[in-house]
């Protein structure tokens, strides 16, 4: 009897491993083709207009009546992109109303904001930025098509001891979060494991299910291979004249 009937487990085995397979490969399909949205932050330039980290005697900046190198206080321009980086439009209705959507810079006030490029000039003519707070500036809530952006450049004052940093504010429907990312970053400064876990949960999912069903067929394509092996060797030993028999096709007598 063939091994493969013998071993039912064995075809249970495979029959499983193909619709796992089958299954993950149609789930990573439906997240690909599934329009979701996504919103990034991407910072490109710092510039420190004074650098008093190296203070020179008798020398006083003074910004709005106070001594910035007696308080050890610096400004810095930071330019950032805002960008549509997802597969879908976002509509102005899809921003949560009951918040403000924008930036919070921690660690740093905001002393002005402007918007100094837009990719359409339906973004030109709509984005006024608001400084709602110290350390916040806002956009307004309006359409805001994929692979769309603007960017806006800010006027920061801050410690010199403590550099500021990007928070994104706000709720988009669909989003779960909106990406912080430094363009300055290269592929040989990003960890191993960074880059593996890089990415949105969408993101992860998919390449989960890909990884996920790209071992299930090596499995399967193992076992196969190891089960035609069997299946040939104890076929060979069939095949084999039994030790001091006469050879076959010749009598016995």
């Amino acid at each position: 009897m063939s091994i493969l009937k013998r071993a039912s487990w064995r075809d249970l085995l495979v029959v499983t491993s193909l619709a796992i397979t089958v299954f993950s490969a149609f789930l990573a399909y439906l997240a690909l083709q599934e329009p979701h949205p996504g919103v990034t932050f991407t910072k490109i330039a710092e510039t420190d207009i004074l650098d008093l980290h190296r203070p020179v005697e008798d020398l006083g900046i003074v910004f709005r009546g106070q001594d910035l190198q007696q308080q050890g206080r610096n400004l810095r321009i930071m330019t950032i992109i805002v960008e549509n980086s997802g597969s879908t439009n976002i509509r102005a209705g899809d921003f949560d109303q009951n918040n403000e959507w924008g930036i919070q810079f921690l660690g740093g006030d905001v002393i002005e904001a402007r918007l100094i490029a837009a990719s359409t000039d339906y973004l030109k003519s709509q984005v006024m930025l608001q400084r709602t707070g110290p350390d916040m500036v806002t956009f307004p809530k309006i359409i805001f098509e994929k692979g769309q952006s603007f960017t806006i450049e800010v006027l920061l004052l801050h410690s010199k001891n403590h550099d500021p940093s990007v928070s994104p504010i706000g709720k988009i429907v669909g989003l779960g979060q909106i990406s912080v990312v430094e363009r300055t970053l290269s592929a040989e400064n990003i960890g191993f494991l960074k880059r593996v876990f890089m990415g949105s949960p969408l993101v992860q999912l998919t390449r989960a299910g890909a990884y996920f069903a790209g071992s299930v067929v090596i499995m399967i394509g193992g076992l196969f291979a190891l089960i035609l092996v069997i299946e040939w060797r104890e076929d060979r030993k069939k095949e084999e004249p039994k030790q001091g028999g006469p050879p076959d096709g010749e009598p016995s007598g």
